[in-house]
């Protein structure tokens, strides 16, 4: 019967004084949603990432020039197909251009097996392009680098694509060598061994050996090496934006403080009261962690819903630029974004945290003070 004496005072507490209660708990969800957001866009575009090179090929090769990757010839591609522990290869060119001032990727596909690729004189387009510029399927496009290119879309690519096709437009080989004037080159090798789980690791091996042989500088990268660039990326990525969002929590945190606790008469006050009652220590801290708590789910939960609207209505505007490059240039299909529990967990944990240091600790104070004292 204590306990819930106890909790109907906390919630007493709470509807009396209603400008403090929500003003802590604004400042809470003004600190904790924009830290929900970024780390739900970073897990979204690391798990797209880590998806897309699992799919991808075994061995990625470009040429090695001056310390950094360059082009390979065409040739290159029909000779690995030669070696026995490939299943199948094929050249490909990645590159950029202004299509009505906006840089779009260019990707240029050779013919491979199993592998869908355009015809000659045929582009494919992501949906976002094609919704900023209203290209439909049976439209041209000019394109112009090196080389001026007409191309009919012959498809446009659907949203769930992800991110990478957005803004993309997708061509045979031979076109992307036309644009960028580069015959007889391509800009990396893709490379996919025969299945075999126990001798993969082999077959690996013995591709990267007969490719060393060739004459030819190469980088030879495998699809495990890949995936660690592209997860060391995006770690260095949410670094930087922990580190600006401990700034900005530094500052708010006195603010916090203050209308959680730290500096109110009133309260001490009314713990004086309490004491006088009879109320012990030990109530006063229960029913000052009961606040904590409601106040800290309370946050939680709006910090959680207004996260979710910032991603999927707004888009994560402001935040989604941190990790995802030329948003600048124009819109995507859809923001990638995760909400996993971990960081909910961690907003509710750094809430309670907070709140405890503004509620619970003064109310201990004043709790363990004479109640003539408090009630002055």
């Amino acid at each position: 019967m204590k306990h819930w004496t106890l909790l109907w005072l906390a919630l007493e507490m709470a509807v009396r004084h209603p400008v403090r209660f929500w003003a802590t708990v604004g400042c809470l969800v003004a600190v904790f949603t924009p830290l929900l957001v970024g780390m739900a866009i970073l897990e979204g575009v690391r798990a797209e990432s880590i998806a897309s090179v699992d799919e991808g090929p075994d061995l990625l090769v470009t040429g090695y020039e001056y310390g950094r990757n360059g082009s390979v010839a065409e040739a290159l591609v029909e000779r690995c197909r030669r070696l026995p522990d490939v299943s199948r290869a094929r050249g490909r060119i990645v590159g950029r251009t202004f299509l009505s001032d906006r840089l779009l990727t260019v990707v240029g596909l050779g013919r491979s097996d199993g592998l869908p690729v355009p015809p000659e004189g045929e582009a494919w387009v992501g949906a976002a392009l094609a919704a900023d510029l209203k290209i439909v399927a049976g439209s041209y496009l000019s394109l112009a680098d090196q080389g001026e290119l007409t191309l009919r879309v012959g498809r446009v690519l659907s949203p769930r694509a992800g991110l990478a096709s957005s803004r993309l437009v997708m061509l045979s080989l031979k076109d992307a060598q036309k644009l960028y004037e580069t015959p007889g080159r391509v800009f990396d090798l893709q490379i996919w061994v025969r299945p075999g789980e126990d001798r993969h690791a082999r077959r690996l091996l013995q591709v990267a050996y007969d490719l060393r042989t060739t004459g030819h500088p190469l980088r030879i990268q495998t699809k495990k090496l890949v995936g660690e660039y592209v997860d060391r990326g995006l770690s260095i990525k949410g670094g930087t934006f922990q580190a600006l969002y401990l700034v900005a929590l530094g500052v708010l945190v006195p603010a916090l403080l203050v209308t959680s606790g730290f500096g109110l008469s009133t309260r001490r006050w009314e713990i004086g009261l309490m004491k006088a009652l009879g109320f012990s220590v030990v109530d006063v801290i229960e029913m000052a962690a009961v606040e904590t708590a409601a106040m800290s789910v309370l946050s939680t939960c709006l910090s959680f819903l207004l996260a979710w609207c910032w991603v999927r209505l707004l888009e994560g505007a402001l935040v989604a630029q941190l990790f995802i490059a030329g948003l600048e240039q124009g819109s995507v299909s859809e923001i990638p974004a995760r909400f996993a529990p971990e960081p909910v967990l961690i907003v509710l944990a750094l809430a309670a945290i907070l709140l405890s240091a503004g509620l619970v600790y003064t109310s201990y104070r004043s709790a363990t003070a004479r109640p003539v004292e408090a009630l002055r």
